[in-house]
């Protein structure tokens, strides 16, 4: 789309959805999709990587490494251990499907 009016009308809309559902990973990954449609790598791999922010903070969970790897970062990069577990004891977020919503766990 090379920031057509269509890449931005993708963009403001995954934000939206990332603004009603900040945790939400799929909204996440749909905002990078977008920026990536629009030839944006670098609106991608910010939005990754403020989502990986959030998951550190609020859930102490990385997200799932693929959403790295589809921005073209190795997630062992940017994977930090708990604070509580042994280097080397990876969290990630796993997030599952829910009557009327995402149910988000943390898994190591």
């Amino acid at each position: 789309m090379d920031g057509s009016n269509g890449g931005r009308d993708a963009v403001e809309a995954a934000t939206a959805a990332v603004r009603r559902d900040p945790l939400r990973e799929d909204a996440h990954r749909a905002l990078a999709r977008a920026h990536l449609d629009a030839g944006d790598l670098c609106g991608a791999r910010a939005a990754v990587q403020r989502y990986a922010q959030l998951t550190r903070r609020e859930l102490g969970a990385e997200p799932a490494p693929d959403l790295w790897t589809m921005v073209g970062l190795p997630a062992w990069t940017h994977a930090r251990p708990a604070r509580s577990s042994a280097a080397g004891d990876r969290q990630h977020l796993v997030l599952g499907g829910r009557a009327g919503g995402v149910m988000a766990q943390a898994h190591r």
